[in-house]
């Protein structure tokens, strides 16, 4: 059984994945080029690799210095062998179509197995429900179809991609990559081989976030959910070895070229955090006057801000619990794949909420995640879906991410469309904060279970019953050497 739903999340999102490409390609064949940074891009390419340049400062493009990290060389350097040195436009055109297709696919197998885990968890016997109908839909299974509608129709997003050959594509394909593994690692809903080899996961998922952080730094919006997530599921002393020993080294050897020669001069340019952006492109605080936009104090109040809001949402979700009472080796973790998936992509909204300046080309870090966020509480919901009442819970909790993609569909950044922002982006934190108090009351009410390896006695209650895993035990018992497999 679980091994046909593994099958099923993965035949969905390739045909997802593959109907989204085939719509991107008919999209680069009818719509114009618009030409922003993509020159820019092969410009600072060939200065670094056929003009051997190793000193981050001295590499520009028509559009300014080289502000990213080594990985996002890299990878257009691929694209500039595969483009001819970035003539034929349209390969390029083509991949960022695969690619955000395969970004879609990820969307969706995370909603998948993130869902699929909710299900299991509101069916435990502990859990009050209702008896179910046939005439009824289970709610997540209404709410995974709306969120997954939202995530596929964003214009802005697709012209991001193909129409833009933006780095933050590549960022956010990655980042979706990373939570997919963070995500797997801690499913209840697949087969249990992943995890007896979660530390597995854990790496490749370490590994890909690595990589996003060296296409764009951005990516470390996420490093408080990341932490959380291998602390709660390793403890400290293996945490610092996966960020130093896994994160820490890909980005020693993806930089190498450059931090060889000239360390502090790549360092500065690639990691530079008191970057001040232009404000005529800010869609989020067009409202301030420039010489507030780009004063220190205000960065200092905006990063303060942030730091406190991440530390609200943690105590009210229950993480210093979470870290000081780990589970032991015979013990159910408290997070599952829904909670992973909401941890790493609250974690990003939080920063983008409080972030210092939001290009147009930002929206692609947000986007996909976006509707999963608006939905989550209704979710968690033990109620039987009631069609009225529930598609009407549906739509205004969407409404927020509809504007967001209103907002940035609107040129040049307006004061209004600002102030529209800001209120998204609030009442997306609210829907969060709505969850996460969910689930911390569901944890109050069921206390962490300690499976027990072996058949249930007759006579048991469900509670009781629930406790045992037989399957888990007959597969630890045909690894034992010298016993007979059993059935």
């Amino acid at each position: 059984m679980k091994r046909a739903v593994s099958r099923l999340v993965v035949s969905v999102a390739i045909g997802i994945g593959v109907v989204d490409f085939v719509l991107l390609v008919l999209v680069v064949v009818r719509r114009p080029y618009t030409e922003i940074d993509w020159i820019a891009y092969m410009e600072q390419v060939k200065q670094a690799f056929e003009n051997n340049e190793r000193d981050y400062a001295r590499i520009h493009g028509r559009t300014g210095p080289l502000v990213y990290p080594a990985g996002f060389l890299w990878i257009y350097y691929l694209l500039y062998r595969w483009t001819n040195g970035g003539t034929l436009r349209t390969r390029a055109q083509v991949a960022f179509a695969a690619l955000h297709a395969l970004g879609v696919a990820l969307t969706c197998a995370v909603y998948q197995i993130a869902t699929l885990d909710l299900d299991m968890e509101r069916d435990r016997p502990s859990v009050a429900k209702p008896q179910r109908s046939a005439r009824f839909l289970a709610p997540t299974s209404i709410g995974l179809i709306a969120a997954l509608l939202v995530a596929l129709s964003s214009r802005r997003v697709a012209s991001i991609f193909v129409l833009r050959l933006f780095n933050d594509g590549v960022e956010s394909v990655l980042m979706q990559a990373s939570v997919l593994f963070f995500v797997i690692a801690r499913s209840r809903s697949h087969s249990g081989q992943h995890i007896r080899h979660q530390w597995l996961m854990d790496v490749i998922a370490c590994l890909l976030y690595s990589m996003a952080v060296s296409v764009k730094m951005n990516a470390l919006l996420y490093a408080p959910a990341v932490l959380v997530l291998l602390w709660e599921a390793h403890g400290f002393l293996q945490t610092l070895i996966y960020l130093v020993g896994v994160c820490g080294s890909w980005q020693l050897v993806i930089g190498w070229r450059f931090l060889r020669q000239h360390p502090w001069s790549y360092l500065r340019k690639a990691f530079e955090f008191g970057r001040v952006f232009d404000q005529r492109w800010s869609v989020n605080f067009a409202c301030l006057p420039e010489h507030v936009f780009v004063h220190p104090c205000w960065a200092a109040l905006l990063l303060t801000l942030h730091v406190l809001a991440l530390a609200l949402f943690g105590v009210r979700a229950g993480v210093p619990l979470w870290l000081r009472c780990r589970p032991s080796e015979n013990a159910e973790s408290r997070v599952n794949a829904f909670r992973t998936a909401l941890l790493l992509w609250s974690s990003n909204l939080i920063g983008m909420a409080f972030a210092r300046s939001l290009h147009y080309q930002f929206l692609a870090w947000v986007w996909w995640s976006s509707p999963f966020i608006a939905l989550a509480d209704w979710m968690m919901a033990v109620e039987l879906f009631r069609p009225r009442v529930d598609l009407m819970a549906i739509g205004w909790r969407l409404v927020p991410v509809l504007l967001i993609e209103l907002v940035f569909n609107r040129y040049p950044p307006k004061c209004w469309a600002s102030v529209v922002l800001h209120i998204a982006h609030a009442c997306l934190l609210v829907r969060v904060w709505a969850t996460v108090a969910r689930w911390r009351r569901r944890d109050e009410q069921t206390p962490q279970r300690r499976p027990v390896y072996g058949q249930p006695r007759p006579g048991m209650d469900d509670e009781r019953q629930s406790m045992y895993v037989p399957e888990r035990a007959a597969a630890e018992r045909r690894q034992r050497p010298g016993v007979a497999a059993t059935k």
